[in-house]
């Protein structure tokens, strides 16, 4: 009977370290996110966007008040949530258990601002766009991803399309997340174009290297710059061409593409 008190209270103690460590974890990352210059961002991705013609995405940004922390792994680091209607901000979750990383301050910052930068993108590429395509089916389009939601059931939409969409939020993340902090100077540029060639090793390296193809590959069929390919890709990130419902309709009409080869990357 003593053996087994000495146990549970052991047990207990490990449980009350637990919560203690999540809290602090929890406090921490929800500290460096809270001076985040959201406005810096605004402006560089307002910059950007601009350049592409699109005059409305950064107005789709989730508050910080919207941003939710978590001890466990419900997501990997960062997740966006969409829309469930018109007037909806959406929510961004992070992974404070993933993002926590004390012994290497200017990493940690680094993650947590590539993360909610990434999320955010997602956000402003949600117009929340709804197409009924059938009496039992309707469309959905975020970026490059399409979402088919059977309005006969209560099931999520399932979408396709997802690594070249993750590929294309990434590749303007990096833009955004490398003039950000050349901006604010919390981290020198050396350092996060390191940490950047890292994370492009690790994050989404399937959807980057694809979109880079399609860019080389359009650019030299059109025999324009590659920058301009780009920008044409982040018109139809932010808001498909009138006579297009998404980029993989287009590409799988004017290119040796089809949408079916697209949802397999």
């Amino acid at each position: 009977m003593e053996k087994f008190s000495l146990v549970q209270e052991a047990q207990t103690n490990n449980k009350e370290a637990l919560v203690a460590s999540n809290q602090e974890m929890h406090d921490h990352i929800e500290a460096i996110v809270n001076t985040i210059d959201t406005q810096t961002i605004a402006e560089v991705a307002s910059e950007l966007f601009e350049k592409g013609h699109i005059l409305d995405a950064v107005h789709r940004a989730v508050p910080i008040e919207q941003v939710i922390f978590l001890e466990h792994d419900i997501v990997d680091r960062a997740q966006y949530v969409n829309k469930k209607h018109e007037n909806d901000s959406g929510q961004i979750r992070l992974n404070t258990q993933r993002l926590y990383n004390p012994d290497s301050p200017e990493k940690e910052l680094f993650d947590v601002v590539r993360v909610f930068i990434h999320e955010q993108i997602h956000a402003f590429s949600d117009e929340y766009t709804i197409k009924n395509i059938s009496e039992e089916k309707k469309k959905r389009i975020i970026g490059f991803a399409e979402g088919i939601k059977d309005k006969t059931k209560n099931t999520p939409a399932e979408f396709s399309y997802i690594e070249l969409n993750e590929g294309m939020t990434e590749l303007i993340s990096d833009y955004i997340v490398k003039e950000y902090f050349k901006r604010t100077g919390d981290i020198p540029t050396n350092i996060v174009e390191s940490l950047q060639k890292e994370n492009a090793k690790q994050t989404y390296p399937q959807g980057r290297f694809y979109i880079e193809g399609i860019v080389s590959m359009l650019s030299e069929k059109y025999e324009v710059p590659e920058d301009t390919i780009f920008k044409a890709l982040i018109r139809f990130y932010f808001g498909p061409e009138e006579e297009y419902d998404s980029f993989p309709e287009w590409l799988e009409k004017h290119e040796p593409l089809t949408a079916e080869s697209l949802k397999k990357r």
